[in-house]
C-alpha cells in the first residue's frame, strides 16, 4: 500500500523528503483526525475534576513525592522564589522546575491540585498536537496517519491515564520536549541565532524539570556542530555557542538558587552517585570470580528488558507493555533498513536525545519507580523513528534510485 501511495523518483532529496512532496497528511487532517481520539479519551475525566479541589494533604499522599512537590509550591507562594522551606541544597524529587511550574498554576487557579492536573492535562493535548503536526511532512500520507494515532495512543495510555492526575515531574518534561524538538527543527530551517537561543533555553527547561535532561543540552549543540545541515562549518560552531549558552544560563538557575541559599552552588545534590542502582561489585568470599560479570550481565539485561517494554525481570508487579515491544520493533527496523543511508537531521536529534535519556537511567537510575514514568517522555523520540523503520522496511525492496542529501 505504502508503495503505491509513494512515487520515489531520483533525485537529489532523500527518500522522505520525496515522499513528503508527493502526498502528506493535510494540517486539518491531522488536527481532526487526533482531535475525534483525543476528545472522548480526555473530555470526561477533565471535565469531572470541576470544581477544582486539593486531593493533595499528609492524610490522603504521606511519603509521595505530589505531596513534597505540593508543599514546596506552596512555599514558594508564601515565602519566596528561593524555597526558604528546603534550607539545604535542592535534591529531592528531581523536578526542581516543576516546583515553579505548580506554584504558578496555585497563583493563577488557586491552591488547588486538581488545577494542575487540568492544566497537565491540557498541555499533554498540546504535545500530542504539536509532535504530530512537527513530523507530518517528513513522512508519507499513511507514514504520518499512523504516527499522529500512534502518538494519541502511547500519550493517552501511558501519561493520561497514570500521571496527568499526580504532581509528578514528567507532566511538564513530555510538553517541554515537544516544544523541545519544535524550536530545534525550526532553528535548523530557518538557520537564525534567535531560534537557536531560544531552543537552547527551552532545553535548560528541559534540564531543571528532569535532572538525567541535563544531557540534552551537550547533546543537541554536537548535533549542531556536526551535522552538515549548514555549508560552514565555522557558522555551526557559533550557533551552537549560542545555543549552549542560554541552555547554561537557564540551567543556572538551580545552582543559583542554591547559593542563595546555602552558599554553595550543590550541583550534585541533585546527580548525586549516592542514589544511584549499580550491581553488586564488591564479590563474596569463595564467589568465583565471574559472578561479578555475570551479575552485571543479569542486572543491566533486566534492565534493559524493563525500557523496551517487559518489566517482570526487574519488577514482577508490572505487566508486559505490549506497546512499546511495537514500537521498539519500528525503531530496530529503522536502524536495519536506514543503517546504510545518509541520515537527515531530524533523525540524528532523535537518536542522540534518545540515546542520552534512556542510557542513563538503564545505567543508573531507579527505573521501576512508578512503573514507567521515568521511561514515557522517550516516546516523542522513539514513535517517529519507529514509524520512519516501518516506511523504511516496506520500501526496502524499491529497485528505483534515490540519491540522499545529508544536509538535512
Amino acid at each position: 500500500m505504502l508503495r503505491t501511495l509513494v512515487t520515489v523518483q531520483a533525485s537529489s532529496r532523500p527518500v522522505c523528503e520525496v515522499m513528503q512532496f508527493r502526498r502528506s497528511l493535510p494540517l486539518w487532517a491531522v488536527l481532526i483526525i487526533a482531535s475525534l481520539l483525543i476528545l472522548p479519551i480526555y473530555a470526561p475525566r477533565l471535565i469531572g475534576l470541576f470544581p477544582l479541589t486539593n486531593d493533595v494533604d499528609e492524610t490522603t499522599s504521606r511519603g509521595e513525592d505530589w505531596l513534597v512537590y505540593h508543599q514546596m509550591a506552596v512555599n514558594v507562594l508564601d515565602e519566596g522564589l528561593t524555597m526558604p522551606a528546603v534550607q539545604r541544597d535542592y535534591s529531592r524529587p528531581g523536578g526542581f522546575g516543576y516546583v515553579y511550574f505548580v506554584a504558578l498554576t496555585y497563583a493563577v487557579l488557586g491552591v488547588r491540585s486538581g488545577a494542575v492536573y487540568f492544566v497537565q492535562g491540557i498541555l499533554l493535548v498540546c504535545a500530542t498536537l504539536t509532535t504530530a503536526i512537527l513530523f507530518r511532512q517528513r513522512f508519507s500520507l499513511p507514514g504520518a496517519l499512523l504516527l499522529t494515532v500512534a502518538l494519541v495512543v502511547f500519550l493517552a495510555f501511558d501519561m493520561f491515564r497514570f500521571n496527568t492526575f499526580h504532581l509528578l515531574s514528567e507532566n511538564l518534561l513530555v510538553p517541554l520536549i515537544a516544544v523541545l524538538l519544535w524550536t530545534v527543527l525550526k532553528a535548523e530551517s530557518a538557520r537564525r541565532l534567535p531560534w537557536f537561543v531560544l531552543a537552547g533555553a527551552v532545553c535548560g527547561l528541559c534540564a531543571l524539570t528532569r535532572p538525567n535532561a541535563v544531557f540534552f543540552g551537550p547533546a543537541i549543540a554536537s548535533v549542531i556542530v556536526l551535522h552538515p545541515w549548514h555549508p560552514q562549518r565555522f557558522h555551526r560552531l557559533k550557533l551552537a555557542a549560542a545555543f549552549i549558552a542560554a541552555f547554561a544560563i537557564v540551567c543556572s538557575l538551580l545552582p543559583l538558587r542554591n547559593y542563595a541559599v546555602t552558599g554553595d552552588i550543590g550541583v550534585w545534590a541533585v546527580l548525586r552517585p549516592a542514589g544511584w542502582q549499580l550491581p553488586d561489585a564488591e564479590g563474596k568470599p569463595g564467589v568465583p570470580a565471574f559472578h561479578w560479570l555475570a551479575e552485571t550481565v543479569r542486572f543491566y539485561s533486566a534492565r534493559a528488558a524493563f525500557a523496551v517494554g517487559i518489566p517482570t525481570f526487574l519488577d514482577p508487579r508490572y505487566r508486559v507493555r505490549a506497546h512499546w515491544l511495537f514500537m521498539w520493533t519500528g525503531v530496530v527496523l529503522y536502524l536495519w533498513f536506514g543503517g546504510g543511508r545518509p541520515r537527515m537531521f531530524w533523525e540524528r536529534l532523535l537518536l542522540t536525545l534518545a540515546a542520552v535519556y534512556l542510557l542513563p537511567l538503564v545505567a543508573v537510575a531507579h527505573i521501576n519507580s512508578y512503573g514507567f514514568r521515568m521511561m514515557m517522555p522517550a516516546v516523542l523520540l522513539l514513535l517517529p523513528l519507529s514509524v520512519k523503520g516501518v516506511e523504511l522496511a516496506l520500501l526496502a525492496g524499491d529497485d528505483r534510485g534515490v540519491t540522499a542529501n545529508p544536509a538535512r
